[in-house]
């Protein structure tokens, strides 16, 4: 009946410790980067590749895409009427 507990709370030892240990092991895929904080103050940026953190001390702030964002702006004829002006050249004739 010992024998039973005894494994039992090893095996739960064990697998906290792996639990423990695989949380440590950060891969960053490409285009994105990790900001890593070490007890919350800011530790540094972890890029592209294998990381390895320090259990309960440090922790992933932010995760930040770096692929390119597209944003549409709509042209408005209003907005360029407003922002019209003449260009004066070096010689002081107006373009």
């Amino acid at each position: 009946m010992m024998l039973i507990g005894g494994s039992v709370m090893f095996l739960i030892l064990v697998v906290l410790i792996i639990f423990i240990l695989t949380s440590c092991i950060r891969i960053v895929p490409q285009a994105q980067a990790l900001v890593v904080e070490r007890l919350g103050g800011y530790l540094g940026t972890y890029g592209v590749g294998i990381h390895f953190m320090v259990p309960f001390i440090d922790r992933v702030a932010k995760k930040v895409n770096l692929k390119e964002q597209v944003e549409d702006f709509p042209f408005t004829y209003t907005a360029y009427a407003e922002c019209t002006q003449s260009i004066v050249s070096a010689d002081g004739i107006a373009l």
